[in-house]
């Protein structure tokens, strides 16, 4: 009787991969339909403690490295980069520094996101019909 794709173990590739992917965020049904394996099979592989443990070691390496990243583009900006880049993303750009600042030093996302999409939507709005037509009803000068 031929096993079904649950019953075949899962390879020590699929596993390494697995918990690659778990520690990235992956869900269980992405993992598994990258992996063409159930996501019940990488729910009971991804559950198990040893398994979790591991999964944390490899999410804190990833974050650490996506960290110092970041850290060294950061420093590679420089006031020329700046001064070339556009309202739009000059807008974003200090939106999310003053978000990830203050989330570090109080713990709290500061800005609602709703808010910065706003912004960016007026400027978008602003490129396309000027700056005037935002200012309906003041006087002209």
């Amino acid at each position: 009787m031929p096993r079904k794709k649950g019953d075949v173990p899962l390879t020590l590739p699929e596993i390494e991969k697995a918990k690659t992917l778990a520690a990235m965020g992956k869900s269980y049904r992405r993992i598994g339909a990258e992996l063409g394996r159930s996501d019940h099979t990488v729910k009971r592989l991804l559950t198990t403690p040893e398994v979790v443990e591991e999964v944390a070691d490899k999410k804190a390496e990833l974050a650490e490295r996506y960290q110092a990243e970041a850290r060294r583009i950061l420093d590679s900006i420089s006031d020329k980069d700046i001064d070339k880049a556009s309202l739009q993303n000059k807008a974003v750009s200090s939106g999310i520094f003053l978000d990830k600042a203050l989330l570090l030093r109080d713990g709290l996302p500061a800005i609602n996101i709703n808010i910065l999409l706003t912004a960016v939507e007026a400027i978008k709005q602003m490129r396309r019909e000027g700056p005037r037509e935002l200012l309906a009803g003041e006087p002209e000068g």
